[in-house]
Formats: C-alpha cells, structure tokens, sequence
C-alpha cells in the first residue's frame, strides 16, 4: 500500500509527467481498503480471521502483479491493481485486531508488538521501493513485492487457525442493524470522528513525505529519508504499548498527539535535516498512539462484535482518509507544499480537540479506569460482560 507513493515519483520522472497527476490512482484502493474493513470485519465475526488473512495476501500478491501490466496509456490497468491491494489489504486489520484483543492477555502490549511490525514495514516500504525500482525497474519492483504476499497467502493456508481457539466461545450469530447501532455509544461516535481526522492525516502524510523530501531534502534521497522518518514509528509503537498498559488509553492518545502537532507544523516550512528530524518526531508521536487507539476501540465494544467494531474503524481511518488523495492533489497543485502541510496541521489541531472532548465523557461515566482493564487484559472470557469490561 505504501510502495506506490515512492515508486509514483519514479514513474512521473520516467513517464514525464507530474506526481500530482498520478496520486489520484491510488484513491480506489484506498477507499476499497477503508470501506471494505466492515464487511470484512462482519465476516470475522461470524467465521473467524483466518480464511480472511489468507485470502487478503493472495489478493495483494495478485493485485501487485495486475499493476506490473500497467503503462502510461493504461493507467486503468495501475488503477484496478491498487484497486485489488486496497479491498484485499482490508481484510488484515479486523481479522488482525479481533485476533490480538480476543486471545492474548496483555492485549495493550501485544498490540504494540503487532504495530511495530506494521511500523517497520511502513519504513521500510518507500527504502525498498526506491532500491528495487532503481535496481529493476518499476514494473519488475511490484513483481517482486507480489512474491512475498503470495508466498505467505499459500503458507498460511497449510497452518489454519482453529476458529474455538480464536473466538473461546461459539460464534455469534451475524450482527443485526440493531447490534452494529448499539456500539454507537457517545465515547465511541467521538472515537470515530477522532480517527477518521487522523486517518485524513495519517494519508495525507504517507502520500506528501516522499515528495516533500525529494523538494527539500537534497543531501539523502526521498525514499530513505522517508523510511527513516517513519523508522521512528516502529520503535515508539512498542513504547506507545508500554505506556497504554501503565496509564488511560485516552490520556496516551492525547498526550501523543498532542506531542506530534507542532512538529507537523513545523514540516511546512523546514527543509534537510531539521526537516527530517521533525517529520521523524511527528510520526513517532503517530504512529505511537495506536496501541492506546487500539485498546479504546476494544474497551468501548463487546468482545462479541470485534471484529465489526475494528471495521468500522478502519473505515474511519482509511475510508476517510481516502479523501486525502484528491484533497492533496489539488492542493499540491495549485498552493504548494507549505499550503498542504498547513491543511494537515489544522486537522491536527481539530483532532486533538476531539480527543480532549472523548477525555472528558470517559471521565464522567461509571466506566472502570481503562488501566485496570488492559492490566487484567481485554481479551474475551466467560467472566466478562457483553459490554467488553469487567462485570
């Protein structure tokens, strides 16, 4: 998913054409991978994660290999290959979040752990990018990414996850309308506009990093400085679960973003070096919230409906966030870099004054301190209620 945004400046330089054009290819996959988590997630619910996981890298191996095909007067064939990665990849995050937060105990914990995979990969994937398009070529550079994804799809389907160990329980049965309106509470319909914000941002920052770097930075290229950038995240994600365990969900995750606001403000007029250490902070900071992100989504949900509630979040998330492409787009081309940086920066801003609100409905409610239930985990048991805390 992160591959194409730095291979996307390769191809405008070899194709002579803008990185603006070509961003707005992405936005198909994008919203398929926001939009397509619910009924993704209504699926695991009812079924279980695994056959989702395996069947998700077989379709993202598959859909690499479409975009391979593509050329500058198919550029439908590059839109319906992200297309393919997009609704296949939709599949990890409630499959991947129902299985942590209902199996593991040290759920805040193993939710860090998890992330900073995610977080290695995520800087990982513009250095690899650039590396196998200079070395092979573009085309070839989505083969290569396609092998692995198909490898692990067949692998995994030899090592099935029993569905009575994931769930402990029977599964329930299919989520009605009037279940899905139930998780609607107060706290988490301000959850859900708190990330649907960061998900605007985190996008609009995924795509902008390697472009903004490739402007201002001339001493590295625009896929290392991007991957070091968000090599940050993969350490604080860990740290971020560390801190989820100790004190409230939501004070870590307003603390954090709070910590990364001025930072990304500070990318709309830095360049070289201060530039890339202040872009390192701001997605360490991030990056770093999604444990305590994570932990709020499953506190707020019975452990039941999981799966459905980490798919509307990452609907939220990468849905909404879909809407950066265009938005980016646009305004890369008619302000400037500054101008689109700003433009996240006042998301930010508007987000963390959610998050501030969220604070304060948790902390008139009779809700157990949040601390206390990731220390006696949030994995579902038959001694927990269906509200998802402790009796």
């Amino acid at each position: 998913m992160l591959a194409y945004p730095t291979i996307a400046v390769i191809q405008a330089e070899t194709w002579g054409v803008s990185v603006a054009s070509l961003l707005p290819l992405t936005f198909p996959g994008f919203i398929l991978y926001g939009l397509g988590s619910i009924p993704m997630g209504l699926w695991v619910d009812r079924m279980g994660g695994w056959l989702p996981m395996v069947l998700g890298m077989l379709g993202m191996g598959a859909g690499a290999m479409v975009c391979s095909m593509a050329t500058v007067d198919s550029l439908w064939i590059l839109t319906l290959g992200l297309g393919i990665i997009g609704l296949s990849a939709s599949a990890y995050h409630p499959a991947g979040m129902s299985l942590i937060t209902r199996t593991v105990k040290r759920s805040a914990w193993a939710l860090g752990i998890n992330g900073s995979f995610g977080s290695a990969a995520i800087a990982l994937a513009p250095i690899t990018a650039e590396l196998l398009c200079e070395q092979w070529g573009w085309q070839q550079t989505f083969v290569l990414l396609a092998i692995p994804a198909l490898f692990l799809g067949i692998a995994c389907a030899f090592f099935p996850i029993s569905h009575t160990h994931e769930l402990r329980d029977p599964p329930p049965p299919m989520p009605t309308a009037a279940d899905i309106r139930s998780l609607f509470t107060p706290p988490f319909v301000l959850l859900c506009v708190a990330m649907a914000l960061g998900g605007l941002v985190y996008r609009g920052n995924t795509l902008m990093f390697p472009t903004l770097f490739d402007h201002r930075v001339s001493w590295m290229s625009h896929g290392v400085a991007t991957s070091i950038a968000y090599g940050m995240g993969a350490l604080m994600n860990v740290a971020g679960g560390y801190l989820a365990e100790r004190f409230s969900f939501e004070r870590v995750y307003l603390t954090l973003h709070l910590c990364g606001f001025p930072f990304l403000v500070a990318t709309a007029w830095l360049t070289e070096t201060p530039l890339l250490v202040v872009a390192a902070v701001y997605a360490a900071c991030a990056i770093g919230m999604q444990p305590a992100e994570n932990s709020l989504v499953a506190q707020l949900t019975p452990p039941s409906r999981r799966g459905i509630a980490f798919g509307i979040k990452f609907s939220m998330v990468f849905g909404v966030g879909a809407l950066a492409v265009p938005l980016v787009s646009a305004l890369l081309s008619s302000k400037g870099l500054t101008a689109v940086q700003l433009s996240l920066s006042g998301s930010v801003a508007i987000l963390v004054g959610v998050v501030t609100w969220l604070c304060i409905r948790l902390s008139r409610t009779n809700t157990p301190p949040p601390g206390a239930v990731a220390k006696r985990s949030i994995v579902s048991t038959s001694a927990r209620s269906d509200t998802g805390l402790d009796k």
